[in-house]
């Protein structure tokens, strides 16, 4: 007879006749490379690439705030002619209205 019959739990460790194993991750057992100043990643030509971008964005962007700026003096242009043009057909609307009650009286 063995040293434990199958009705009994298997001792710890083990199931049935076979042991338990820990599994680990395929690549566990290489060296993890961390992202350095040498690695690709980081690497000056990129780091450039990335300095160009920033300042291409920031020329972009500063492009789009002028043509913003342009675009909102216009605009204040046209409503400052707008408000120009019906004051002066209140003014003289006011002054029609001031002769035509004068000769009234």
């Amino acid at each position: 007879m063995s040293a434990h019959n199958n009705l009994d739990p298997p001792p710890s460790g083990e199931v049935g006749p076979y042991r338990a194993v820990e599994i680990s991750p395929p690549f566990a057992h290489l060296p993890q490379k961390e992202m350095t100043r040498e690695s690709p990643a980081s690497s000056p030509a990129l780091s450039r690439r990335n300095e160009l971008n920033s300042l291409t964005n920031g020329h972009e962007f500063q492009h789009q705030i002028l043509q913003l700026k342009k675009q909102q003096q216009l605009q204040q242009q046209i409503l400052l002619q707008h408000f120009q043009a019906q004051q002066q057909q209140l003014a003289e609307q006011h002054e029609q209205q001031l002769r035509q009650h004068l000769k009234e009286l």
